[in-house]
C-alpha cells in the first residue's frame, strides 16, 4: 500500500521506496512505498532537513529502471524543481489556517449589550 494515499500499488506500477530514519539505529528496517506522484507530493510539505529527490542520482538503481519509468521520474523532478523555484503552493495540500487564540481576561464582554455592562 502507498504510505501517502493508502491505495494499493499494483505490481506493474512504478513505485518509490523510502527508508525513514529511526531514532535508535539511524535508519529504519521498514521501507515505506509510494506511487511516484504521491512521494513527490509528500516532498512539498517536507521539513527543510528532510531528504528529497532532487536529481536522478538520488534514486537507487535508477539505471536499471525501464526507460519510460526513468522519463516519468525525470519529469517529476523537473516539475518539482520548477514549482520550488516559483514558490508555487501545493494545491492538493493547502496551508492550514492558524487558529486564533482567545485573549485572556474580559474577552466575552465586548459581545454584550452596553446596558448589561453598566449594571451595578
Amino acid at each position: 500500500r502507498d504510505t501517502k494515499c493508502n491505495a494499493y500499488i499494483l505490481q506493474s506500477d512504478l513505485r518509490i521506496g523510502k527508508i525513514p530514519p529511526s531514532v535508535k539505529t539511524g535508519h529504519s528496517c521498514r521501507t515505506h512505498w509510494y506511487h511516484l506522484n504521491c512521494i513527490f507530493r509528500s516532498f512539498r510539505r517536507a521539513c527543510k532537513g528532510t531528504k528529497i529527490i532532487t536529481n536522478v542520482a538520488d534514486v537507487a538503481n535508477f539505471d536499471r529502471l525501464r526507460r519510460e519509468d526513468q522519463d516519468q521520474i525525470r519529469l517529476c523532478i523537473q516539475c518539482a524543481k520548477n514549482s520550488r523555484d516559483r514558490g508555487v503552493p501545493d494545491v492538493n495540500n493547502p496551508p492550514q489556517k492558524k487558529r486564533r487564540r482567545r485573549r485572556r481576561g474580559n474577552h466575552h464582554h465586548h459581545h454584550q449589550n452596553p446596558e448589561q455592562r453598566r449594571r451595578p
